[in-house]
């Protein structure tokens, strides 16, 4: 049965040029992480209990309705993200020789400035006493922040791309089928159509370098109301429209180790691309560098609709307590997917011409292209949220919660709401993915009337089941793109005068993640596991004004 699963999990995260969704495109798009103004991020995102702050609307809407005054704030935030990446050291080995040996770390830094939030409240007294305010706002929170760019490598490999491009027919992948037009690729009739051939023999070495980069976001725009019972009781709902865009780009190369250009590194039938063309006993000096390089772009946009709703209670002043429900968000996504793919290895083209890109001219195999588009739908998965908080007089305030997460609930469907097409990857995602846990606490002391200092930390624990990743000693398996826990550490800064307020916030995280250099769905790419060591510093200011 563990076969099995890891089987049916690698079928589902063939990502590089596929034109299907996997369980991985339903944690891209599933997992969020808080936003909002920097005195919510430095106290790390633990605010939701005693809400007044915008960010809540995203959380526990019942926030809204601490408000009692007006309200627009304005958050901007410079992010530094740092990603360095290291050979697994979990008994990885290529050829019988551990990789965990060799030192191929490698840092790669991307840098982006964004507005984080934006929004205004409105508060509107009613009544002395039962209800006695309602109030409503309008604004937006980042969610999630895609920016970032790392390098993967594999030197001295004896697995290469067109390994893992040859298990499809008739170049099913974006990824195959312009290794195919670009004369990469062996042709053969198996009798139920063309399949693909690495040109390489078994145990033939690689170079192969993939450099990896990723922007875009999740901004949440919520529509809230709230109101205030008695000063006991708060409520409020939010309907949240998420805007979605995603921009991955892979730059692939890859170079053959062949010194000699024999038989003994090509495939005897490589020489040319057709079986039939009476080549197969041709041989040539190939080039002193074959290579060829792939690039692969995938743009994908959208929107996200959800509701949030949350009550928090005040039974005495010192003490609040939250408690919120999110629904799950329907994502409606457009994908633009593109890849290219320039040939410099030498080739019989289907005349039984000799083709050489090394001389003079365009080879007919550089430079092809292929442009893609389609539409899907995915399911984020459900929330529920608890926050307690502790306030001693005007000096100090404590907040405290948790959010449970259930990922194995996501889906993914086609453009019309059918799910048929996709049950071997929701078969996957129910799993793979299991219930997760996100803890926060934070404080703020305030030292004068206009001073206050922050502090606070975040954990989001992993979405993977560790049943389903993990073998008996339990190092992790065949985990493809894995997101494991982040922990954020925050600390910030406040001033008040008047009407006018102004926060600073420093927000570091920490995620140790796993990716692959070949997204392959055949078991030889689990010995190219790659180690992702993430690092975000952030610094966050917001602008604010009572009215």
């Amino acid at each position: 049965m563990k076969r099995f699963k890891i089987l049916l999990f690698a079928l589902m995260v063939t990502s590089l040029g596929l034109i299907a969704q996997t369980a991985n495109d339903a944690i891209t798009l599933g997992q969020y992480y808080h936003g909002g103004t920097a005195r919510y991020m430095s106290m790390g995102g633990a605010f939701n209990a005693l809400g007044g702050d915008f960010s809540t609307l995203s959380v526990n809407p019942a926030g809204i309705g601490i408000y009692r005054s007006n309200e627009f704030t304005f958050t901007t935030d410079l992010q530094f993200n740092n990603t360095t990446t290291g050979i697994s050291a979990a008994g990885t080995q290529m050829n019988g020789v551990s990789l965990a040996s060799q030192d191929r770390s490698i840092s790669d830094t991307k840098s982006n400035f964004n507005i984080n939030s934006m929004g205004y409240v409105g508060s509107n007294e009613v009544g002395d006493n039962g209800l006695i305010r309602v109030n409503f706002g309008m604004g937006f929170n980042r969610l999630k922040n895609y920016h970032k760019a790392y390098r993967a490598e594999a030197l001295g490999a004896s697995y290469s791309l067109t390994d893992s491009w040859s298990q499809f027919l008739e170049g099913s992948t974006t990824g195959a089928y312009v290794a195919d037009q670009a004369y990469l690729m062996n042709r053969f009739d198996n009798g139920n159509g063309i399949e693909l051939m690495s040109p390489l023999i078994e145990g033939a070495q690689v170079d192969n370098i993939k450099d990896v980069v990723e922007t875009g976001r999740i901004n949440e725009w919520v529509f809230s109301m709230g109101g205030n019972v008695s000063h006991t009781i708060y409520f409020g709902g939010t309907v949240g429209i998420q805007d979605i865009s995603l921009k991955k780009e892979y730059f692939q190369t890859e170079y053959f180790l062949n010194t000699a250009h024999s038989d003994a590194f090509y495939d005897g039938k490589s020489y040319h691309r057709y079986f039939d063309n009476g080549a197969s006993e041709q041989a040539f000096e190939a080039l002193a560098n074959d290579y060829f390089s792939y690039y692969s772009e995938e743009e994908t946009s959208g929107i996200g609709l959800n509701a949030k709703f949350g009550v928090i209670v005040r039974p005495l002043d010192m003490f609040r307590f939250g408690v919120a429900i999110h629904t799950p968000t329907i994502n409606y996504l457009s994908v633009d997917h593109y890849g290219d793919l320039t040939n410099n290895t030498a080739y019989y083209n289907e005349n039984n011409e000799l083709v050489d890109p090394s001389g003079s001219g365009d080879a007919p195999g550089e430079g092809y292209e292929d442009v893609t588009s389609y539409d899907y739908r995915t399911i984020s998965p459900y929330k529920v949220h608890a926050s307690a908080a502790l306030i001693l007089g005007h000096n100090l305030a404590v907040d405290a919660e948790v959010d449970m997460v259930d990922y194995s609930t996501m889906k993914i469907k086609d453009a019309d709401g059918r799910s048929y097409e996709f049950e071997a990857t929701n078969k996957a995602i129910s799993e793979m993915y299991k219930i997760a846990y996100n803890a926060r606490l934070g404080a703020e002391l305030r030292l004068a009337p206009t001073i206050a200092l922050r502090a606070g930390m975040a954990y989001y624990g992993s979405p993977y089941d560790d049943n389903f990743y993990s073998d008996a000693a339990g190092n992790l398996q065949d985990a493809a793109d894995y997101v494991g826990d982040r922990f954020d550490y925050s600390a910030g800064f406040g001033f008040r005068s008047g009407d006018f307020f102004w926060d600073l916030a420093y927000i570091r995280s920490i995620q140790d993640n796993k990716t692959f250099v070949f997204d392959s769905a055949i078991s030889p790419y689990e010995y190219y596991e790659m180690d992702l060591d993430h690092t975000y510093n952030r610094f966050m200011m917001t602008l604010g004004f009572k009215f």
